[in-house]
């Protein structure tokens, strides 16, 4: 079943030394919009919650969420072993921010449930400034000047991935702003490896057939 996937990959990224969490294979496994909880305890048991997610919003959410291939991919080992070691000095403001990052994951998914695009932005926006302070060094000049030049057209931005990863997910206010977005990549200096991508949101999950 899906739980049990989900901790069996937890397990094997734990022994092959990654440093991995549970987001990807939840993310993976469990289609359409969820919110993944775990008690802090040992041993580590992961609770997914799937959202509510209407057709017409699902479709409207899409027609604003722009992929960025920013062309920086980063290495997530390197950055999470930098994060663990900030959160053992118990620093104020990592633990003020880790509590930040729970609490900035239910407004995000009370922004879905409520069909608030606006909030979801600022969810989005919110994550990406918290996780610059839990792993200093995982936003490239680049791509900082890339979401500068976008601040005006959009509601939200954020770097996928531990390390920042190499996609920029941005949600614009208009739909379908997948040109101008473009444009902006490809007036921005350090991008010519970028690229730009829909997104279409999948209700299924992973299959294997």
């Amino acid at each position: 079943d899906e739980v049990s996937l989900i901790h069996a990959v937890q397990n094997v990224e734990q022994m092959l030394t990654t440093g991995g969490g549970w987001q990807d294979q939840v993310g993976a496994l469990i289609g359409g919009a969820k919110i993944t909880r775990s008690a802090a305890r040992l041993p580590l048991h992961v609770v997914p919650e799937r959202l509510p997610l209407e057709e017409g919003f699902a479709k409207e959410l899409a027609s604003r969420l722009v992929l960025v291939f920013t062309g920086r991919p980063r290495l997530a080992k390197h950055l999470l072993q930098n994060v663990i070691r900030q959160w053992f000095s118990r620093m104020p403001e990592i633990c003020e921010t880790v509590r930040g990052l729970v609490a900035n994951a239910e407004d995000a998914a009370k922004a879905l449930t409520n069909r608030d695009l606006s909030r979801l932005g600022t969810c989005m926006s919110t994550y990406w400034r918290q996780k610059k302070v839990m792993a200093p060094g995982s936003e490239p000049t680049s791509v900082a000047a890339l979401r500068e030049r976008l601040e005006p057209g959009i509601l939200g931005f954020s770097l996928a991935g531990a390390g920042g990863g190499g996609f920029a997910m941005v949600l614009t206010r208009e739909p379908e702003a997948h040109g101008w977005v473009r444009e902006v990549v490809e007036g921005c200096p350090g991008m010519e490896s970028a690229y730009v991508s829909r997104v279409c949101i999948d209700f299924e999950g992973m299959t294997v057939s």
